[in-house]
């Protein structure tokens, strides 16, 4: 199976402090207008690029999203959320980090893959096993 995958930082910002980027975009609270205008533009990107399937691995950038992009609830019948991208809807799988120290177990991971692979099938892109 052949996907375009794309990587697309949610803010403009680097640093290895998590909670100083939190605290410098006012995630905690009520966002900065320098943070809203970083969300507007990754929405717009988000847009652009069509994504059959998105997947977000980092659980806190994960709730920022599922907020924003007012996913809701899961889907029982996908296993998944979806989300509102240009009058469509979209799949989106919401995780940990998918490699490192905080990272989920191989059986989790595996079991993102089978769904993510599933959902992009359905979109219509052919898997070659």
């Amino acid at each position: 199976m052949v996907v375009l995958v794309s990587c697309h930082p949610l803010f403009a910002v680097r640093s290895t402090d998590q909670n100083a980027a939190k605290r410098a975009l006012g995630l905690d609270g009520e966002w900065t207008g320098f943070a809203i205008k970083q969300f507007d533009i990754f929405r717009k990107l988000l847009e652009m690029v069509d994504p059959p399937v998105i997947v977000v691995p980092n659980a806190f950038a994960s709730g920022i999203l599922r907020n924003a992009l007012k996913a809701g609830e899961m889907s029982p019948e996908h296993g998944c959320h979806f989300i509102d991208l240009d009058n469509r809807q979209v799949p989106i799988f919401f995780s940990g980090m998918l490699t490192g120290q905080r990272a989920m177990d191989v059986y989790s991971r595996d079991r993102l893959i089978y769904q993510v692979r599933k959902m992009i099938v359905a979109a219509g892109y052919t898997a070659k096993d």
